[in-house]
């Protein structure tokens, strides 16, 4: 995946990835900030993030580039809204709708570009590039397909993050984390084939393995990525 607002730092040892600060020393969670040649970078922690997860887990299709106009649909704000701000830069714009009830205006106070919304349907006439999806449960996620109908432009991006049963299958011939992936699977399957009949399936990742062998990233769930027709 080539993204040019994406970059991996150097900390110490490791490489890590990170997005340019589009504010000088502003983050929403104390994310670690990392000044190099006088430019300053946030980094991006894929334990933290599920979109870093995914980048990390070869995510090959990344519609989120500047001036892209976004309608984020989450249950709880994470670190991943302060790194797509930073991406899209002054001229793009999130639209931030939580069904949780955050200090939403505290915590991404110092984000011209994120507006915050009291109904999705909000921006049913503006038409969005793209909608990104991190919500908790089935009906959630129900709503947020229906959204995207009427809010996403036409062969627009959808970026969905998809929950596994939390259950490992004792029938299972594999054993350990094989059979953890295995598991539960059957669920996202059904939204899979939901997403389908509107949508273009173009990636999925799985955020439950760790390739850099420390252990899994978010090991309940699928990224995936989808256009609409």
């Amino acid at each position: 995946m080539e993204q040019k607002n994406i970059f991996r730092i150097k900390i110490g040892h490791r490489e890590e990835l990170a997005t340019q600060n589009l504010i000088k020393d502003s983050s929403i969670f104390g994310e670690k900030i990392i000044s190099k040649n006088n430019v300053e970078y946030v980094e991006w922690d894929p334990y933290k993030s599920k979109l870093a997860a995914s980048i990390r887990n070869g995510l090959q299709i990344f519609p989120i580039v500047k001036k892209t106009n976004i309608l984020y649909i989450t249950s709880k704000i994470e670190s991943t809204i302060l790194h797509i701000s930073n991406i899209i830069g002054e001229n793009g714009r999130i639209f931030l709708y939580s069904y949780n009830n955050e200090d939403l205006e505290k915590i991404i106070s110092d984000r011209n570009n994120i507006r915050i919304l009291n109904d999705v349907d909000e921006v049913q006439s503006k038409k969005v590039d793209v909608i990104y999806v991190d919500v908790n449960n089935d009906n959630e996620v129900e709503k947020a397909i229906n959204h995207s109908k009427r809010c996403l432009k036409k062969t627009g991006f959808l970026m969905i993050i998809l929950k596994k049963d939390e259950y490992i299958n004792s029938s299972d011939n594999a054993v350990g984390w094989l059979a953890e992936q295995r598991s539960g699977l059957d669920k996202i399957r059904s939204k899979i084939k939901q997403l389908k009949m509107d949508f273009d399936m173009l990636q999925e990742v799985n955020l439950g393995i760790n390739y850099l062998g420390i252990g899994p990233f978010h090991k309940n769930y699928i990224f995936a990525v989808c256009r609409y027709r």
